[in-house]
């Protein structure tokens, strides 16, 4: 069912000829407790009995390594079908505290085990993921999502000896001057699919903000004559 519904989603978007890629992801110990016991009363887990600080009594079960196991086979099964559904690939989320970055942080997993300890071995339920789904989709149509901090989850990683990359808001001149005192990179970036119409920059993409207004609001391809809509650029 949901294959076939996500199909007539891809295929609309291929019609376009554009592309469509699927995040993959799993909330896990950032999910809420009461939400996860209507869903067949799946269990609160993580990669150690470590709450997120906001719910200290939601405790989450540590992963056993069958568990684990079977997570990485639902991750390359999730992007199996999600191929099957007509998506041209696939992301894999491990970044922002959710399951995989749970493994890949300290501040999350302080395990003893070949899953938990030095990068290495906290990196690797992200690594055999990729393997898995690379096995089972190709290579080319995989990519991953990383990040060093979250403020949604309240946490950030304790690996202070890196390059720091700041990037948001900057100028060309505040961008020297912070590289210059603070040292690490600056980075500027920018939306390459643009919209049919510039858009509403006091109400694009607002927190909390549900109603769509100024954001998804805008006319529709077919409702724009072609030579008003800019090309994309990479």
């Amino acid at each position: 069912e949901q294959i076939a519904g996500w199909k007539e989603v891809t295929d609309t978007v291929h019609e376009k000829k554009s592309f469509i890629f699927c995040q993959l992801w799993a909330l896990r110990r950032a999910a809420f407790p009461r939400v996860l016991a209507k869903e067949n009363n799946s269990p609160l887990v993580s990669a150690s009995p470590i709450s997120l600080s906001t719910r200290p009594t939601s405790v989450p079960h540590a992963l056993t390594e069958p568990e684990i196991k079977t997570y990485i086979a639902n991750y390359a099964a999730a992007a199996r079908k999600a191929i099957e559904a007509g998506f041209d690939g696939v992301e894999i989320h491990s970044a922002n505290g959710y399951l995989i970055d749970q493994f890949l942080q300290e501040v999350s997993n302080t395990r003893e085990d070949e899953w938990g300890g030095c990068i290495e071995k906290r990196a690797r339920f992200a690594i055999e993921i990729v393997h898995a789904i690379v096995q089972e989709v190709g290579a080319e149509r995989v990519g991953i999502r990383l990040s060093p901090c979250c403020r949604t989850t309240l946490w950030c990683g304790e690996d202070k000896d890196r390059v720091f990359i700041s990037a948001g808001g900057y100028t060309r001149q505040t961008a020297i001057e912070t590289a210059e005192e603070k040292g690490g990179t600056v980075a500027f970036g920018r939306l390459y699919i643009p919209n049919v119409a510039t858009y509403d920059r006091a109400t694009f993409y607002i927190p909390g903000d549900y109603t769509g207004k100024g954001y998804t609001d805008f006319p529709a391809v077919d409702d724009v004559p072609t030579d008003t809509v800019p090309a994309a650029k990479l």
